[in-house]
Order: structure tokens, then C-alpha cells, then sequence
């Protein structure tokens, strides 16, 4: 690996679900290092640590997750009780739970249409397909 932290190691770039893991990482204030990549995620290196070659991947010692809300929810778990950003009671563990899946499922659908075009810009807002919710639309969703 590139990078010989022994704390916790979050690779992607954070135009990606790696927000998120940072986002996480900063409300729980916990140190990290991070390792700015997208092409190099077919490198042998990098596939040694996440065998999908998707971004997000996390490592925290011999801890290494490659999906975001799984990052999010370890660190949440892990470092987040004095911050309060871990729910202990199971109903507000359950609520957490459905607004993580909420966000994947429902908003991430609508807010790639304007994610893409205006920060990746890999294509324009003007090839939202038909029936796809408008900028309006997607922002009427959000709580």
C-alpha cells in the first residue's frame, strides 16, 4: 500500500461516497489519512485492499470495509459515543439505519442527475432522461 498509517486509511476521492467516511471521521474527530484516488483503483496495490476496485475503502488497522455506509456506521460505532452521533437505543439505531438506507435508495437516484453534471461534469443536466425528477424535484425530497 501507499501509505504506512497505522491508523485509520480512507482511499476514493471526495467527489465520491467517500465524502461521507470523512464527514463521519470529522464529527467524530477522529485522525486519518487521506489517499486521493479513482484511476488507480484496478492497480494491484489498490485491489489488494478493496478486490471490487470501488471506492469507497477503509482501513482502521486490520479493519478494511469497502462500502461507505459500512465505513460510516464502524466509525459512528467505534468513536462516535461521546460525540453522540451513535445511537445505543435500538429504536434510534433502526431510524439511523432507514435514513442511511433512505439516502442511498432514494435520494442518491436523484441527486446523481445534478452531482454529475455539475461537479463530475461527465454529462450535462440537460440529459435527464424522462421521468427523472428535475433540480425542483430532487430538492422537494429532502427533508
Amino acid at each position: 500500500f501507499p501509505s504506512p498509517t497505522k491508523g485509520i486509511v480512507i482511499y476514493g476521492k471526495p467527489t465520491s461516497r467517500v465524502c461521507k467516511v470523512l464527514w463521519m471521521c470529522g464529527e467524530c474527530n477522529v485522525p486519518f489519512e487521506k489517499v486521493d484516488l479513482w484511476e488507480d483503483r484496478t492497480q494491484p496495490w489498490y485491489l489488494a485492499v478493496n478486490p471490487k476496485g470501488t471506492v469507497p475503502s477503509f482501513k482502521d488497522g486490520d479493519v478494511v470495509l469497502n462500502e461507505s455506509n459500512a465505513a460510516v456506521f464502524y466509525v459512528a460505532h467505534k468513536y462516535g459515543a461521546k460525540h453522540g452521533v451513535f445511537p445505543r437505543d435500538p429504536k434510534d439505531l433502526a431510524l439511523a439505519t432507514q435514513w442511511a438506507e433512505w439516502g442511498e435508495t432514494s435520494l442518491v437516484p436523484a441527486h446523481n442527475l445534478i452531482f454529475f453534471g455539475s461537479v463530475r461534469k461527465s454529462y450535462p443536466p440537460s440529459s435527464r432522461q424522462p421521468g427523472q425528477p428535475t433540480s425542483e424535484e430532487v430538492a422537494a425530497m429532502i427533508p
